[in-house]
């Protein structure tokens, strides 16, 4: 995907992956298992927030029992 498209994009794809896999969280669990701010997750989840540090995605996505793999695209 070419940054020129990535940049349109409502919600950065990497954090549409992270809401979904963290949303049966609260975020209150997700602070105490990551230290990723309850008022972070909650700015992700009502959209204030459009592009996320990649470490606090990662951070958040290891307390719900995940890690993301890259993978080449062919």
């Amino acid at each position: 995907m070419a940054y020129d498209s990535i940049k349109n994009f409502r919600v950065d794809p990497a954090l549409a992956d992270v809401l979904d896999k963290i949303s049966n969280l609260t975020g209150t669990l997700i602070e105490t298992r990551s230290g990723v701010s309850r008022s972070t997750i909650a700015s992700w989840r009502n959209g204030k927030v459009r592009r996320p540090q990649n470490a606090t995605m990662e951070f958040a996505l290891r307390a719900a029992g995940y890690k993301r793999i890259i993978v080449r695209d062919e």
